[in-house]
């Protein structure tokens, strides 16, 4: 097998490709396996990589970066047909893999090299592929703010910083949401969650029950709620602790769904494994057992089987 290195060297600033390239070659070389790293010059240019690679080669492709460049890369893969799927997180918010338990055994390159790929399902969001968790509303206003305060803070405080600036904004999208063509949920709401990964945002726990090999999409609809209730609920929300306290069952609404649709009347940011694009519309679908998932030795999940 070809263990193919994709590098964003911009990815969470840079500050650890360096080192991890080096790492890979010394891993690489000293176990015999055949590598080759690849850096990524724009946007796009993970997904390319993937999926223009000799479709013979029997390949695991590692991203190195954040959600994002993972993002790329699995799309890539897909559409390459084949291919085994690796993360080396070193991004803003490293947020897919925080449904392990510690994010340790993926920055090990041994570990990584010696894993072993288990199938793990994907949402395809308006034709589009993506693992961990989309988002709209107040979370992806904030998503999309947050690289004004990244450049002087880390990722998660620079999340939370951009958070609390955006509650100086208005607060709300109206909103039609569908689930499996069955139930439906109208009205004005703060945020939309559909998720396949459990958190965003550098740590927050939007979806803590979610299991990304279960067959299901975890959703999570909330309604507004005034500022300052907000503020005092929301370390309960970023620890995940939303779904089992009666303080937030009055505007919060929880399912589980194979297909979620959503409509709204003007566009707005939507937020996909960390990339924002603007739209009125979002289709997701959850494709189960999608891809092959590398899992580095010592690599457990957060939650319990």
């Amino acid at each position: 097998m070809k263990h193919i290195f994709i590098v964003n060297p911009i990815a969470g600033r840079g500050k650890h490709q360096e080192k991890i390239v080096g790492k890979i070659k010394t891993a690489c070389e000293r176990g015999g396996y055949s590598f080759e790293i690849l850096y990524t010059n724009g946007p796009g240019d993970a997904e390319k990589i993937a999926a223009t690679y000799p479709p013979d080669e029997d390949a695991r492709f590692y991203a190195i970066g954040g959600d994002g460049t993972f993002n790329e890369m699995i799309n890539g893969i897909m559409g390459r047909g084949k291919g085994e799927a690796a993360l080396i997180p070193c991004g803003t918010g490293d947020d897919f893999v925080r449904i392990f338990q510690d994010k340790a055994p993926f920055l090990a390159i041994e570990r990584q090299l010696e894993g072993t790929a288990q199938p793990i399902d994907l949402m395809k969001v308006n034709g589009r592929y993506a693992a961990n968790l989309c988002n709209l509303g107040i979370d992806a206003e904030t998503a999309a703010d947050v690289h004004r305060f990244s450049r002087f803070m880390p990722g998660p405080l620079a999340y939370s910083v951009a958070l609390i600036w955006r509650l100086f904004h208005r607060l709300g999208i109206e909103m039609t949401v569908t689930l499996d063509d069955k139930e439906t949920f109208h009205g004005t709401y703060l945020l939309a969650s559909f998720a396949n990964g459990q958190a965003y945002g550098g740590g927050y726990f939007a979806a803590p029950k979610a299991e990304y090999d279960d067959g299901w999409m975890e959703v999570c609809l909330v309604k507004p709620i005034s500022r300052l209730r907000f503020s005092r609920l929301l370390n309960q929300y970023k620890a995940g602790n939303h779904l089992d306290q009666e303080a937030f069952q009055s505007f919060l609404h929880y399912r589980r769904a194979k297909k979620a649709v959503f409509r709204t009347k003007n566009q707005h940011r939507f937020c996909v494994d960390g990339e924002i694009i603007a739209t009125d519309n979002g289709e997701m679908e959850l494709c189960p057992q999608a891809i092959p998932f590398v899992l580095p030795l010592g690599a457990t999940l957060r939650k319990s089987r």
